[in-house]
């Protein structure tokens, strides 16, 4: 059985935050234990700077800026903010609309007509909401064999890449599925409307006005930013290597700032600098077609209830790591920035968040307790009984739920399951009869199927080449360039799995395979052709 936390905060005072957060007597010794890990003289570190009504409660630097010259981090460390930085797009595109330059309604392609027609108009506010459909580019360039960090990538790359594609991940407005696409477009029509460089316009309209003075855009990775920290990975065998950004892309992410800075853009959107016009805007949520509203604005998460809303976004690009958030309610705020890539800068965050506001702290719940999922098939009959588990829930394929009952059961209906482990369980139903049910081995590939994929696919989407090839006991690999062969699996019908995706095949009318549709993080049914 798997026990879930209900909340990240429950799990962070699960971990030592608050478990007395009512008794913290000094809070910034309790943040100083929460970054205890990040603050020796051989490992990167971080900046944190917390502000309440306007008073700074905390702002200090913790570890190393720079390992080979012994920089230490301090409060004024410049570091990259990954994601942090869409906000400040997004709060560029909402300007340019109020200065009636532009619509965000607007289909994007009034100001990018080299977009291909998808058949349904995507809007600047789809962009904004991340429920565009486009598909990310950094997993079409991974796919092409050049991960982020590997290859020079611009705004104008990127736009070539997006242009490629002949399908987008969803309807636009049907989905939220966040794609750093989006950003860059954006990005370029800010451009192209106020005919300023993102970097110049923000400057004049943002950073200048607020007093943001060590603000500014990655858009020349080469050049020398006066105290910038360096970001690190760790390699195999655990020790740190230098892991910068080596693009010129930005807007998605891109943005070289410092806690202090960060913490004065919170303040002009916590006091409404820029006007009730422009804080609705920015603070949207937005809404699918269907009506459901989402917890993603205009390059902000917008979640919580009346008295703890938290307006926030995270980051992580290269080594670098990143998190933004306030509290209207509490005109709380923090900023974290590190330059490590095995910080959680969410829960070191919410951990020093908890230390300075334990109203924060919800109470510690009892985990929910989950039976094991996947498919399971009756010993009696063969019928399979397909366990599936999302957002805290179990389900069975049709949709009922599973609960955890009394004594280690679980509830499906009137019936009972009791588990035996992670693969058996006996199932009581309405009439009273136990029926042994145990975890269905995966489906074999058929040889016919296994023989029939075995070649070179294409894609002029990825400008790739999957290689399929024939793999142990009769089963099948897949590679993408400059990558390892990856096993191939079987799921239901002709769905195939593989560890980054799926593959779903296009046959013709005599039964033959033509095409793969495959499906990687953020970019589906991305077509490949058979070579020769």
């Amino acid at each position: 059985m798997r026990h879930v936390p209900l909340t990240a905060l429950s799990l962070i005072l699960a971990l030592g935050a608050g478990a007395a957060a009512a008794q913290i007597q000094d809070p910034a010794a309790e943040a100083d234990a929460a970054f205890a890990r990040w603050s020796g003289d051989s490992t990167p570190g971080c900046a944190v700077a917390v502000e309440r009504d306007g008073r700074t409660l905390l702002s200090r630097g913790y570890g190393m800026a720079n390992l080979e010259h012994g920089v230490r981090a301090t409060d004024e460390t410049v570091f990259e903010a990954g994601s942090v930085a869409k906000q400040f797009v997004a709060a560029g595109i909402v300007m340019l609309a109020l200065d009636g330059r532009l619509s965000l309604d607007d289909d994007v392609r009034r100001h990018v007509p080299e977009l291909p027609d998808y058949g349904t108009p995507i809007t600047l506010r789809h962009m904004l909401n991340h429920t565009s459909g486009l598909r990310d580019w950094g997993a079409m360039v991974a796919i092409e064999g050049w991960p982020r960090g590997q290859r020079y990538m611009t705004n104008a790359r990127v736009l070539d890449v997006i242009t490629r594609q002949r399908a987008l991940n969803n309807v636009p407005g049907a989905e939220f599925i966040y794609s750093n696409s989006n950003y860059n477009l954006l990005t370029i029509v800010l451009e192209r409307v106020s005919g300023q460089s993102l970097q110049s316009f923000t400057e004049a309209r943002i950073f200048q006005p607020l007093g943001m003075s060590h603000s500014r855009w990655r858009d020349d990775y080469a050049a020398v930013v006066p105290g910038r920290a360096t970001a690190y990975g760790r390699d195999g065998a655990g020790r740190w290597r230098a892991d910068m950004p080596l693009e010129d892309a930005h807007g998605n992410g891109g943005l070289l700032t410092t806690v202090g800075d960060l913490l004065i853009w919170n303040r002009a959107l916590d006091d409404g600098r820029f006007g009730p016009i422009f804080m609705a805007e920015m603070l949207r949520p937005g809404v699918l077609n269907d009506g459901r509203a989402i917890s993603y604005a205009s390059g902000l998460f917008v979640s919580g209830e009346p008295g703890r809303r938290e307006v926030s976004h995270a980051g992580a690009t290269a080594g670098y790591r990143a998190w933004l958030g306030f509290y209207p309610d509490q005109h709380l705020s923090l900023a974290l920035l590190c330059n490590a890539a095995d910080v959680n800068s969410g829960a070191l965050a919410l951990r020093t968040l908890v230390a300075f506001a334990p109203e924060l702290a919800p109470p510690v719940l009892p985990p929910v307790v989950l039976p094991p999922t996947g498919d399971f098939v009756s010993d009696a009959s063969g019928e399979l009984l397909a366990i599936a588990a999302a957002d805290g829930v179990a389900r069975t394929a049709d949709g009922r739920v599973i609960a955890a009952g009394e004594g280690g059961r679980f509830n499906l209906g009137d019936e009972v399951l009791i588990f035996d482990g992670p693969d058996r369980f006996e199932r009581t139903d309405r009439q009273g009869r136990r029926i042994r049910y145990q975890r269905a081995a995966a489906p074999a590939l058929a040889a016919e199927m296994v023989s029939s994929l075995i070649g070179d696919w294409r894609s002029d989407e990825a400008l790739a080449t999957a290689r399929i090839r024939a793999g142990d006991q009769g089963g099948l690999t897949l590679q993408f360039p400059n990558g390892r062969p990856q096993a191939v699996t079987a799921t239901r019908g002709e769905a195939l799995a593989f560890p980054q995706g799926e593959i779903l095949i296009d046959r013709d009318a005599s039964g033959a395979p033509v095409a793969l549709r495959i499906t990687v993080d953020r970019s589906r049914g991305i077509v490949f052709r058979r070579v020769g």
